[in-house]
């Protein structure tokens, strides 16, 4: 078992519309992570917000440069919940929980994935 915890450093926020002709509307907006430099090289993590989203929690794979690139898949629903905490907490961390060696273009499963944020007991709701 791998687990993986990184702290987010930027955001990029995608709002996408890639309905087909003659298909029901599917919403889709996709907030794209960066993590600071770590040694489990996770360069980029992919929120992704769905309708009709995957039945898995996501996965991960090595790109061909050696980094990782993690989706997880996440109900339309939440995107607010998620997009708030990144615009307005800090420091904001992620961890990733997956089995296996990650090898190249072969994506793994994970198992458990969460965006958390620490604060002082008491701070209130506005940061000091």
């Amino acid at each position: 078992m791998t687990d993986l915890r990184v702290e987010i450093t930027n955001y990029g926020l995608r709002l996408i519309s890639d309905t087909p002709a003659g298909q029901p509307i599917a919403r889709s907006r996709r907030l794209l992570l960066t993590p600071k430099p770590n040694e489990q090289k996770v360069n980029q993590i992919n929120l992704l917000f769905r309708d009709n989203g995957h039945a898995s929690v996501g996965d991960v794979q090595r790109l061909t440069d050696g980094n990782l690139a993690v989706r997880v898949y996440l109900p339309y629903e939440e995107f607010s919940v998620y997009y708030t905490v990144l615009q307005t907490e800090k420091p904001v961390r992620a961890q990733l929980i997956f089995d296996g060696d990650v090898q190249t273009g072969q994506p793994i499963p994970v198992r458990f994935a969460m965006l958390y944020v620490d604060e002082p007991v008491g701070e209130g709701p506005r940061d000091n």
